[in-house]
């Protein structure tokens, strides 16, 4: 009975974890307010780039809200100021994706390269037309940026 308690406890554990990696600069002071862009926002002041960020997470289980939360929780402890939002994507549970931004970019304006439909189409590429078991994860990925001068 104590070994299907542990088991239940560490399955419960796993679901809802969102996995963090960062390849950047962290600043030696945490920010106070950090604010939240996709990647076809119009950024109003010159910034720079601390690094690059990556959540993932099973996608049945934790919500893109969630993840997104994630990204600015950390933006605030490395010191940006804003998280741009530069990458989506759904894959297979043990597929490897490299932390890059140039897949699935959200908020194109036409239908087909809708950030749903890339979502669409990547359930699609990985389940085929039988029915599957496979377990799916939701990637982001993210620019930590520093603004260049005060906000005026």
């Amino acid at each position: 009975m104590k070994k299907y308690l542990s088991a239940l406890a560490a399955a419960l554990l796993l679901t809802g974890c969102i996995h963090f990696s960062y390849d950047g600069r962290k600043l030696e002071d945490p920010s106070k307010e950090v604010t939240l862009f996709e990647k076809n926002q119009k950024i109003e002041y010159p910034y720079e780039v601390l690094g690059t960020a990556k959540v993932s997470a099973d996608y049945d289980n934790v919500s893109r809200d969630r993840m997104e939360q994630k990204l600015l929780d950390r933006a605030m402890e490395y010191g940006a100021d804003a998280v741009i939002i530069t990458g989506e994507k759904v894959a297979l549970e043990d597929t490897d994706v490299p932390m890059r931004s140039d897949f699935n970019i959200p908020g194109f304006s036409d239908s087909e390269n809708s950030s749903t439909s890339a979502v669409r189409r990547d359930f699609q590429s990985y389940q085929g037309d039988g029915p599957t078991t496979n377990l799916y994860r939701r990637i982001l990925t993210a620019e930590f940026i520093k603004y260049k001068s005060d906000k005026p």
